[in-house]
């Protein structure tokens, strides 16, 4: 197993996951600028669908597999893993797909876009793999390789005049090359193929709150998108959603930073490691802190022009949401910092149920708030679930930390 240092690693993982989820943010400017803002809404709304299936094939697994320090299952039961649980996904997506009766072109780019985030998460666990094994070079390649391949084809399909459609199947067909002639081939010698189905029972029930926890989380980032295209139509989806996929750009920054610390902080964890859990704490706590005063300041400054940029004049009516969608995103980025942590003390069900509070606020406020102050107020419903969240999150930490090693790990006071 090849070392590197928390930084390195770090640096690797986030570039690669931060490029690849940029690639997939500038595909909703190349759908807007080339199809308008009503297809870009069917575009938004089958991500943000397809999303909470794939969360179900995903199961939780990869936060689970990348604190897996002691190596309790082999990565072929992580493989095994995920063939079954992609598998079982496509049953509810299926069955809700056809109770929503969405029109012909969003059901339709719902599909492809569930194919492709079946070969997604099989990708998923095998950079899960190259994680756990320290080979965060490979990881970044990997991404970089997908964003721009993915990238490309969805727009010289556009361009070509095809369908939406047509274009998210392109995205797949281009994804596959390299999934298995980059991932699959380095991985043939890390037992990544060596299925084994047998102890899936005990890893599924370790990873169940994770699930529910990711499920949720797409869920409520689907509530105000459903509730807009229900009641304002899909054109007031796209253009709430131009703006709303800064939310999913800083959330994946934070999920990938998180990422790349959780096994780190896993191992201090597991040594009783104070000191190095004080200065990772800090570290994360300050940097989130800047992260999200930079991030404020700069769409105040800039955003009129950037947005104005990159979809035209016709989004400029709508840049008075970008301030309340800035703070929608950083409130997701500070919440998924909290994953690894929970993750690691084994308090997976505490997770849960902090993002169960949240989700449920946000499904009982979001049609009444959209029926009274538009997409303000869909946006409104998704800051209330996800603040209420972060102070759950945020107390219940300092008390199982405290708890757990009789100290104040942030002031290191008993």
């Amino acid at each position: 197993m090849k070392s590197g240092s928390i930084v390195s690693n770090v640096s690797l993982n986030t570039f690669g996951v931060f490029f690849y989820f940029f690639c997939q943010w500038a595909m909703t400017v190349v759908v807007t600028r080339l199809a308008g803002f009503e297809v870009a809404g069917s575009f938004l709304l089958a991500i943000a669908f397809s999303n909470i299936f794939a969360f179900i094939g995903l199961f939780g697994v990869r936060g689970y597999q990348i604190c897996d320090v002691r190596e309790q299952f082999s990565n072929g039961e992580y493989v095994a893993s995920r063939i079954l649980s992609m598998g079982a996904s496509l049953v509810p997506f299926a069955v809700v797909l056809y109770i929503n009766s969405y029109d012909r072109a969003t059901t339709l780019a719902c599909i492809a876009f569930m194919l492709f985030k079946l070969l997604e998460g099989l990708s998923d666990i095998f950079l899960g793999i190259m994680q756990r094994a320290n080979h965060y070079t490979w990881l970044a390649v990997s991404y970089t390789l997908k964003g721009a391949l993915t990238l490309a084809a969805f727009t010289l399909l556009l361009l070509a005049g095809q369908s939406l459609f047509v274009a998210i199947l392109g995205m797949a067909v281009v994804y596959l090359p390299v999934l298995l002639l980059h991932d699959a081939v380095r991985l043939r010698h890390l037992g990544a193929f060596a299925l084994h189905f047998g102890n899936l029972k005990t890893l599924y029930k370790a990873c169940f709150p994770l699930m529910l926890h990711s499920l949720l989380l797409a869920v409520m980032v689907y509530l105000p998108r459903d509730a807009i295209a229900s009641l304002l139509g899909k054109a007031e989806v796209g253009y709430y959603g131009a703006l709303a996929m800064v939310i999913v750009v800083f959330s994946t920054l934070a999920g990938a930073v998180s990422s790349g610390i959780n096994p780190a902080m896993s191992r201090m964890l597991a040594a009783n490691n104070t000191a190095g859990l004080r200065k990772l704490f800090r570290t994360m706590f300050f940097s989130v802190l800047a992260a999200s005063a930079a991030i404020l300041i700069l769409g105040k400054l800039l955003g009129p022009w950037v947005f104005g940029l990159l979809f035209g004049a016709e989004i400029l009516p709508y840049m008075y949401m970008l301030t309340p969608v800035l703070i929608s995103g950083v409130l997701l980025m500070c919440v998924s910092m909290f994953d690894g942590v929970f993750v690691a003390l084994e308090r997976r069900v505490l997770l849960l149920a902090c993002n169960v509070v949240g989700t449920l606020f946000c499904w009982a406020t979001v049609s009444t708030l959209t029926q009274n102050y538009g997409i303000f107020g869909a946006n409104l419903s998704m800051i209330g679930g996800l603040g209420l969240r972060l102070v759950l999150l945020g107390a219940l930490s300092l008390w199982l930390l405290r708890e757990r090693f009789g100290v104040d790990v942030l002031k290191g006071q008993r």
